[in-house]
């Protein structure tokens, strides 16, 4: 593998943000070895906040809750204006420039919750069910938490400090989950969810303010040396913050579009079939959603932060996409393979038998997944070579057809709505690659070849659990059988990986960037 040259800051007025020591590729495998141990564990606590929730509470609880969602979540995917990646894509931020970008993100941050709690009633009189409008304030809250620390993840992923954002994560993660539980064993019914949520954004926020510190410096991007005769600017509306506005604005309209496309089956389910039969189907969407989730937020800073500093060096930028693509690849393509085929037992045992509507829907969702998944990885490209507008572009063409295809969805029910969405999903993945690699060092070939090692491991996992079953596997306990298919399918994806050339090159790089980190630490 190619080695990177040394960082070339080496300000001792900026720790953090460019020592000399760790290249490139050591402190993103580093990072993304962070990231990813907290995604583990974040998704152990959240699996298992769940196994005991949906046993405290009925599904129309977390339906009544998935309508406020419906309309918080705009608040919620929007709150940060872009401005994490945007504080990482910028050569250089001054200290005047951060000042006003940390007033600027206060006064959006407020306001946005301000907006939010206004439309309230209206929510509550579009679902017919009161209640949603305290819902849908309360979780204003929760939005306001974490969308003041705005700056403070952007500043700390620029540093590459994705250790400590790991943390921060995890921690907010256990202390959301424990106050939800505990609300739901006191009797609060719906109330103990939004209490996790306000639990999860109070922590995250203070959390990540404490991290970057009180007085949190710019520096200059990790890796990347600062311009030929630069000088600090006392000015508080320099060319960063104009670039990161604009930068921000475009991102911004981007998730809210791509939210719109993803969630707006919950419109149309709660104001359509009720409170119960939108619990049923948002627990579906959740759980097939879950992985891509979990690994793709982890990736998606990590990635960003990396592909950034690349920008001028098309043959690595291509090559670090492939690696990061390859990885995500191998994990969601053979784990959508699984959940369809062991549907019944998971949803059972997840969620258990008053759940078992969620199965149908479930196996439908898990392929929209993996659409999803291939349109997620389309968005690295185009934060890292700062091509925002042309994102926007994309995810409104996307809310277009996916939106359309609700529509016409919708008259099947739930079930239609989930086809109608799935459908859509896996159509626009290759528009999306085409799309995007008219202008980027990458091709469509990029993002495709990664995907080609992970589906032979799916397809040897599956042909594996169809035809080598043991006959007394039905007769056993419902978690017995879970984990014997999802042995038999390990076993028969692993072989067909570590088999192929490219499994085996893939496995090299990463056993290759795992020794490169121990050297770096002095193991």
């Amino acid at each position: 593998m190619t080695t990177d040259p040394p960082s070339a800051t080496t300000d001792p007025a900026h720790p953090g943000a460019g020592e000399a020591g760790p290249d490139l590729g050591t402190r993103a495998s580093r990072s993304g070895a962070f990231m990813l141990l907290s995604s583990g564990l974040q998704s152990a606590v959240s699996i298992g906040a769940i196994l005991v929730l949906v046993r405290l509470l009925p599904p129309a609880d977390f339906g009544l809750v998935a309508m406020a969602t419906a309309v918080t979540g705009f608040a919620s995917v929007a709150r940060d204006f872009g401005v994490p990646h945007a504080t990482v894509h910028v050569p250089t931020l001054e200290p005047g420039s951060l000042a006003a970008l940390l007033r600027l993100n206060a006064r959006l941050s407020v306001g946005l919750a301000l907006l939010t709690a206004l439309v309230a009633p209206a929510a509550a009189w579009f679902f017919g069910r009161p209640e949603v409008t305290a819902i849908v304030c309360a979780l204003a809250l929760a939005t306001l938490f974490s969308g003041l620390a705005n700056v403070h993840m952007g500043l700390l992923r620029r540093t590459l400090n994705f250790g400590r954002i790991a943390v921060v994560e995890l921690t907010a993660v256990v202390v959301g989950a424990g106050v939800g539980i505990t609300a739901a064993v006191l009797g609060a019914g719906p109330w103990a969810l939004v209490a996790k949520q306000l639990a999860l954004g109070a922590t995250t926020g203070v959390g990540l303010r404490v991290a970057s510190g009180r007085r949190p410096d710019p520096g200059p991007v990790a890796g990347r040396a600062d311009p030929p005769g630069h000088r600090p600017d006392a000015t508080t509306d320099g060319p960063d913050l104009r670039s990161i506005r604009a930068y921000g604005r475009d991102v911004t309209w981007t998730t809210l579009l791509n939210y719109l496309a993803r969630e707006f089956h919950g419109f149309l389910i709660g104001r359509f079939a009720g409170a119960a039969a939108l619990g049923i189907y948002n627990a579906a969407l959740r759980w097939a959603l879950f992985p891509v989730r979990q690994l793709h937020l982890p990736l998606l800073g990590v990635a960003v932060s990396t592909l950034s500093r690349l920008q001028d060096e098309p043959e690595r930028y291509r090559m670090y996409f492939r690696t990061f693509a390859s990885s995500f690849y191998l994990v969601v393509i053979p784990v959508a393979a699984l959940l369809f085929l062991t549907a019944d037992d998971v949803v059972l045992f997840l969620l258990g038998e008053p759940w078992a509507e969620a199965i149908p829907l479930f196996r439908i969702l898990v392929w929209g997944a993996l659409g999803y998944a291939a349109n997620r990885v389309v968005k690295w490209c185009y934060l890292s070579e700062g091509r925002t507008r042309e994102h926007l572009t994309w995810n409104a063409v996307t809310a277009v057809v996916v939106l359309t295809a609700l529509a016409v969805g919708l008259p099947g029910g739930p079930d239609g709505v989930a086809r109608g969405y799935t459908t859509a999903m896996v159509a626009l993945v290759l528009p999306a690659f085409g799309f995007c690699a008219r202008r980027s060092p990458l091709r469509v070939s990029d993002f495709l070849r990664p995907a080609l090692v992970p589906t032979l491991g799916a397809l040897a996992g599956t042909a594996l659990i169809v035809t080598v079953q043991p006959g007394w596997l039905e007769s056993v306990a419902r978690p017995v059988r879970l984990g014997v298919r999802m042995g038999l399918f390990g076993a028969g994806a692993g072989v067909a990986v570590g088999a192929s050339p490219s499994g085996r090159e893939l496995l090299r790089n990463a056993l290759d960037l795992v020794h490169r980190r121990r050297t770096d630490d002095g193991e």
